[in-house]
């Protein structure tokens, strides 16, 4: 893990890290990853976040299932994962975006006062 206010980017089949503050992001495409590690760094410049994020097509295999278990909080994007997905992650912690980074990231701040 990187010092504090920093975004630690772990994609499959990389090893999954217990971390204090971690998202699992399924279904958005590898070109808005700079957006989402700039919204992350801005809502939260001093604390390590770490960003599973899943790009495959793979929902059923093992390496998601254990993101979705570690992360605190999932964000999907309906638009381009089935919704079975869904289903895996409790709802307490799902979170559907769209390409609004900052403003999905700001709300799951307030929801979850973090």
């Amino acid at each position: 893990m990187q010092d504090s206010g920093t975004v630690t980017t772990i994609t499959a089949p990389s090893d999954i890290p217990q971390a204090p503050l971690t998202f699992c992001v399924i279904g958005i495409a590898a070109t808005h990853q700079r957006g989402m590690t700039q919204a992350l760094n801005q809502l939260w410049p001093d604390q390590a976040v770490t960003l599973l994020l899943f790009r495959g097509r793979d929902y059923a295999g093992a390496w998601l299932k254990r993101a979705v278990q570690v992360a605190q909080y999932t964000v999907v994007d309906p638009a381009h994962v089935p919704l079975f997905v869904e289903e895996l992650v409790p709802q307490a912690r799902l979170h559907r975006i769209r390409e609004d980074y900052q403003a999905a990231f700001a709300l799951i701040k307030g929801l979850h006062n973090i």
